[in-house]
C-alpha cells in the first residue's frame, strides 16, 4: 500500500509495482525494424504504431472480443508476425501510457492440429529449415524467444500458471482449451488471462472453438493469421476486424519473390497436367468390371489410376534432371518478373504425392521405391531417388488388416510425435545443399504438408485422390508451390532471378 493522491492512484492501475521492471522479450527496443520483411514492417508494425495507434491505446476491454485479421500471402513471414505486433503494442503503450498499463509479456499461439503446432514451435525456436532462430539469423533481434509447447491439459491448471513464466511464447492446439465433449474448460477465462496476446493460426477453422476463445479472452487481444481466402458466414465475419492485407500483388511488387501461377483459363494446361488414364478395374455386385468412366463409384480408389499419377510425377522429375546444367531458359518468363530476369526450374526437383488413406499411401510408396530399385542407373540413390511416406493418423494406419502385431507396434512407435523437421529426408537437401543417398525426393502424404511446410525445391505435386475442398487446393497445390525462396539476397540478383513452373497432376 502507498499513500497517493486520487489522480496518481488512478494512473497507477492494478498491476504490481514491479510489473514493468522485469525485462520481457517483447519490450522495445527489441527488434531491428530495418531487418523486417515488407509485410512484417508495413502490415505488422506500422499498422499498430502508425495507422491504428489511437485504437490500440484504448482500454483493452473496449477493443477486445474480436479477431484482428491479418491476411497475408503464403511466404510473407506470418510466423514472425505475432512477435512483431506484440513488440509494436508494447512500444506504443510504454511511449504513450506509461508503465501502469497492461503489456504483452507472453504470447499464446493456437493451431488446428499437432503438425502445424510443431512446425510453428520449431520455427520460432530455431529448429526449422536452415537452423537458427529467424529473428536472430536475419538480424531482427539479438536473441531468441523462449518457446514452449502445451501438449497436455495438466499444463493449464491453475497450480501450473507460475510455470508459464518459463517461456515467452507458448504454442498449442486449440482443442487443449476444451473438454472432451467440446465444451470450454470451466476456468477458460482465467487460463486465457495468462496470455495478453493470443494468435490464432487459420482462425476460420474450428470456428465454434475459435469464437469461444474470443469471447472468453476478456483480458487479452486476439489476432488471426491466414493466407487462405475465407469462406465464412455472417457469424464469423461479425467477429473479424480487418487489420492488414498483404496479397500476391504486394509480394510481386515488393520483392518479386513469388513463383508464378496464372489464373487465366487459357494457361491452365501450362500449370496443370491431367493424366490420361485408360481404364480401372472395379469390383461391384456384378463382379469385376473394367471401366474408363472416371465418374463411376470407386474409380478414384483404384490403384491403377493412382499409379498413373505416380508415373507422370517420376517422369517429370527425370526430365527436369536431364535439363539440369543447361544455360538457356527452360520456360517463358513469368509476367511479374522484372525485365532481364531468366526463368529456370528449381533443381533438384522434389515432388509430393497426395493420397487419401494410409493403406494406399504405403502401397504407393512401396511401388515407387521398387521402381527406383529396379533401375538404379536411371534413378540413382545418390541423386535422392527414394520415396518416404508421412502422416499422423495412427488409427487409420492400424486399420490395415495385413499388418502383423509386431508391425502394428512399429506403426504406433514410428508415428508418435513424427515431425516434418529440417532433418526429414524430404527436407534434407534444402538444409544441407548436399544431394546424396540420405535424401528422399518423393514424399507421399496423407492429410499433412498443407501449411507450414516450405520446401522451395518442391516443383511438382501429384494428386492421386479426389479433392472437393477449395481450401485444400489453395493451401497445398498452390500455397506450397508459390512460397518465396528464402535465401533471397543470394539467389535474386539484379538482372537474374528464378521462377518455377508449377505442375499439378
Amino acid at each position: 500500500m502507498q499513500p497517493l493522491c486520487r489522480k496518481h492512484n488512478s494512473e497507477k492501475g492494478i498491476k504490481p509495482d514491479a510489473y514493468w521492471e522485469k525485462p520481457r522479450f517483447f519490450d522495445h527496443p527489441r527488434i531491428n525494424l530495418a531487418k523486417l520483411r515488407t509485410a512484417q514492417r508495413r502490415e505488422g508494425w506500422d499498422r499498430i504504431d502508425l495507422d491504428y495507434q489511437d485504437w490500440f491505446l484504448r482500454p483493452w476491454n473496449q477493443i477486445n472480443r474480436t479477431i484482428y485479421g491479418n491476411f497475408w500471402i503464403v511466404g510473407a513471414g506470418k510466423t514472425l508476425a505475432p512477435v512483431v505486433q506484440a513488440c509494436a503494442l508494447n512500444y506504443i503503450i510504454q511511449k504513450n501510457l506509461g508503465k501502469s498499463y497492461p503489456r504483452i509479456n507472453r504470447i499464446l499461439i493456437l493451431t488446428k492440429e499437432v503438425a502445424i503446432r510443431d512446425q510453428i514451435a520449431n520455427s520460432l525456436r530455431g529448429e526449422a529449415e536452415g537452423g537458427g532462430n529467424e529473428l536472430v539469423k536475419y538480424g531482427i533481434s539479438s536473441d531468441a524467444p523462449r518457446v514452449g509447447v502445451i501438449s497436455e491439459g495438466v499444463q493449464l491448471v491453475e497450480a501450473e500458471f507460475p510455470s508459464l513464466e518459463r517461456c515467452d511464447i507458448w504454442v498449442s492446439c486449440i482443442h487443449q482449451f476444451f473438454e472432451t465433449n467440446n465444451n470450454p474448460k470451466d476456468n477458460l477465462s482465467m487460463i486465457l488471462a495468462q496470455f495478453p496476446f493470443i494468435a490464432i493460426d487459420e482462425p476460420h477453422h474450428a470456428l465454434d472453438q475459435v469464437l469461444n476463445i474470443v469471447q472468453k479472452a476478456v483480458d487479452s487481444l486476439v489476432f488471426g493469421y491466414t493466407g487462405t481466402p475465407i469462406e465464412a458466414d455472417g457469424k464469423a465475419l461479425s467477429q473479424f476486424t480487418l487489420l492488414s492485407v498483404y496479397d500476391y500483388d504486394d509480394a510481386n511488387e515488393n520483392d518479386h519473390s513469388m513463383k508464378y501461377v496464372s489464373d487465366k483459363e487459357e494457361e491452365f494446361t501450362y500449370f496443370v497436367d491431367e493424366v490420361g488414364i485408360t481404364n480401372a478395374e472395379l469390383i461391384n455386385d456384378a463382379g469385376f468390371e473394367i471401366t474408363e468412366d472416371a465418374t463411376q463409384a470407386g474409380y478414384n480408389k483404384n490403384l491403377r489410376p493412382q499409379l498413373s499419377v505416380v508415373k507422370e510425377v517420376i517422369t517429370y522429375m527425370e526430365s527436369c534432371d536431364k535439363i539440369e546444367g543447361r544455360k538457356e531458359s527452360v520456360s517463358e518468363l513469368a509476367p511479374h518478373r522484372p525485365e532481364g530476369s531468366q526463368a529456370e526450374l528449381w533443381y533438384p526437383v522434389h515432388s509430393m504425392i497426395v493420397v487419401d488413406s494410409v493403406a494406399v499411401g504405403r502401397k504407393i510408396c512401396e511401388q515407387i521405391n521398387q521402381i527406383f530399385e529396379r533401375n538404379r542407373r536411371k534413378f540413382p540413390k545418390e541423386r535422392g531417388y527414394q520415396a518416404e511416406i508421412i502422416h499422423s493418423n495412427i488409427s487409420q494406419a492400424l486399420e490395415d488388416k495385413t499388418l502383423t502385431t509386431d508391425e502394428k507396434e512399429y506403426v504406433k512407435k514410428s508415428l508418435k510425435g513424427k515431425k516434418m523437421s529440417p532433418d526429414h529426408p524430404w527436407m534434407l537437401y534444402q538444409q544441407t545443399g548436399i544431394l546424396d543417398e540420405h535424401c528422399k525426393r518423393v514424399l507421399v502424404v496423407i492429410g499433412m504438408a498443407r501449411e507450414g511446410v516450405s520446401n522451395r525445391y518442391c516443383g511438382c505435386i501429384g494428386y492421386a485422390c479426389s479433392i472437393t475442398s477449395l481450401i485444400e487446393l489453395v493451401q497445398r497445390a498452390i500455397g506450397r508451390q508459390i512460397r518465396s525462396y528464402h535465401d533471397f539476397k543470394r539467389h535474386f540478383k539484379p538482372g537474374r532471378s528464378k521462377t518455377s513452373k508449377v505442375d499439378l497432376y
